[in-house]
């Protein structure tokens, strides 16, 4: 069993507004929840739970909804590195694998 773990209040906000413009779009387009299910395949529960903004919803069914409403661009778009102003201060050319430390132990 998978334990969903709590999202910072910020992501919990972004995930319900998420969900509330995709539901905003199916109801644009005149579609029903279960219009959604014939055309994408996922159930009507697993439909509410992404229009509700269920975090525990994978990421890949999310994305078949924004698919759909021609919306993938802003994703794609999401976390672009000339747009990450905290790591504004490294460029590309400085990116390296980061890896912990082993200490070596001599004790037999």
């Amino acid at each position: 069993m998978v334990m969903n773990k709590k999202l910072p209040f910020e992501a919990e906000c972004a995930l319900t507004s998420l969900g509330e413009h995709l539901a905003t779009a199916r109801k644009r387009r005149g579609w029903r929840q279960s219009d959604l299910r014939e055309r994408i395949g996922l159930s009507r529960t697993t439909i509410q739970k992404i229009e509700s903004g269920d975090s525990g919803v994978s990421m890949g069914n999310y994305m078949l909804l924004i698919a759909l409403y021609g919306a993938v661009d802003g994703i794609k778009n999401t976390c672009l590195p000339d747009d990450d102003i905290l790591a504004f201060d490294h460029s590309a050319s400085n990116i390296v694998r980061v890896r912990l430390k082993k200490e070596l132990n001599n004790d037999f």
